[in-house]
């Protein structure tokens, strides 16, 4: 089983991350409120979560992917 990484923005920073984590064999499942930081990611091969997954709230409910 691979292990998963959530990361909350997808910007500078959670995108660098993001790419270092699936070099690294996670799998990595990530949102941003920004959708062009969502495409980059999602190019890298992040899992991203859609605005819809959380209702379009800060309810804090997780995003299903």
């Amino acid at each position: 089983m691979t292990a998963m990484v959530g990361l909350i923005g997808l910007g500078l920073v959670g995108k660098a991350m993001a790419g270092r984590l699936l070099a690294s064999g996670y799998r990595v499942i990530g949102f941003d409120t920004d959708s062009q930081a969502c495409s980059a990611a999602g190019a890298l091969g992040v899992t991203v979560g859609r605005d819809e997954d959380t209702g379009g709230s800060t309810s804090g409910r997780s995003a299903t992917a």
